[in-house]
């Protein structure tokens, strides 16, 4: 199965595929993905990408503020981490990774980037109301920290990697 789909459904045994002639290639320049056939996709690839972008580098950074505390001296704030917190959620990236490579094949890249994207958006969302609260425990926000990462790097894997 690749991309969740039966290869020898689509392509029977025997089968040959036929190419045409070829005809004479034109490069293609810039202004070519803004043409009436290209524009649409132009602007969903930019949007995904873009987002996952986004998503990526303020979920790393939402990870490391939460694990943090500022702490005022005389004239100047410093910050302390909690690095062991922020250590443990780091193998979620490996972990979302894996996840992503076992099943992208078999349901195909479209539903693995939503899923991946909605436990990670999920996840971080849950995090920043758990880390408002005052009775919120530090396993809960690792926890979430966990599935925050892994899945905004499955889905970002699922975009640029596979």
């Amino acid at each position: 199965r690749v991309n969740g789909k039966n290869v020898f459904a689509l392509f029977p045994p025997g089968t040959v595929l036929y190419q045409p002639e070829e005809q004479e290639s034109k490069s293609l320049g810039f202004s070519d993905f803004f043409t009436p056939q290209r524009r649409l996709a132009t602007f969903l690839l930019t949007l995904v990408w873009g987002g996952s972008t986004l998503a990526q580098f303020t979920n790393l950074i939402l990870v490391t503020l939460i694990f943090s505390s500022e702490q005022e001296e005389e004239k100047e704030a410093t910050y302390s981490f909690d690095y062991n917190a922020i250590l443990v959620s780091t193998p979620s990236e490996i972990v979302g990774t894996t996840i992503v490579l076992f099943t992208v094949d078999k349901v195909g890249r479209i539903p693995s980037m939503v899923v991946s994207y909605a436990v990670g958006g999920l996840a971080a969302f849950g995090l920043c109301y758990l880390a408002e609260k005052e009775d919120t425990t530090r396993s809960s926000l690792i926890l979430m920290s966990f599935l925050a990462r892994g899945g905004l790097f499955a889905g970002s894997c699922v975009i640029w990697v596979s």
